[in-house]
């Protein structure tokens, strides 16, 4: 009997400890940004108090409004910190990995796949996934005339994986219509 119990209380525990971890990195940068816009609304509101004044505007659109542009300048600076991250550093290093959904060419199938990179010769180095579960996978290259993207997002790919083919149709050129 402890043996059936013991398996099960390492699922539930491993469950709490996966939902409470979840659900603290989704929570807190969603407080924080609600105290920064709160914050910042209470500063701007203070700060056109006396514009309001001088308008005989009431004090509550005011403080509505500074709520309001405090959130436009919160949105503005997380895209502007956004745009600095994609491109400095860190955004040069992650560009030359891309995942591109394409199909690629065996001998007597195709399989759905990601390329992740171009070798100098003009092969593709593409990444192979299992299904239903794309963490899992090979790393192969290939000539180029092998690999043809598809017309679909990574995530649509992904989701294509999950559901063991199912929506990947219509994104599919018919047979022959790989490029050679």
């Amino acid at each position: 009997m402890v043996t059936v119990i013991q398996p099960a209380m390492r699922n539930l525990i491993g469950f709490v400890k996966t939902a409470f971890v979840g659900g603290v990195v989704l929570l807190v940068p969603l407080v924080i940004l609600g105290a920064a816009v709160a914050k910042l609304g209470d500063v701007l509101g203070r700060l056109s108090q006396p514009l309001a004044a001088l308008l005989a505007v009431d004090g509550d659109v005011v403080r509505d409004a500074a709520l309001v542009a405090a959130a436009l300048l919160v949105v503005a600076v997380c895209f502007g910190a956004g745009v600095l991250l994609a491109r400095g550093s860190i955004g040069r290093r992650a560009r030359p990995f891309h995942m591109r959904p394409v199909m690629v060419r065996f001998d007597d199938h195709a399989q759905l796949a990601f390329e992740v990179d171009r070798l100098g010769d003009g092969r593709k180095v593409v990444y192979v996934p299992s299904a239903p579960d794309a963490r899992a996978g090979a790393v192969l290259v290939f000539d180029s005339h092998r690999v043809e993207p598809l017309d679909m997002s990574v995530v649509a790919a992904v989701t294509s994986l999950r559901t063991l083919g199912r929506g990947l149709g219509p994104t599919l050129r018919p047979p022959g219509g790989m490029a050679h």
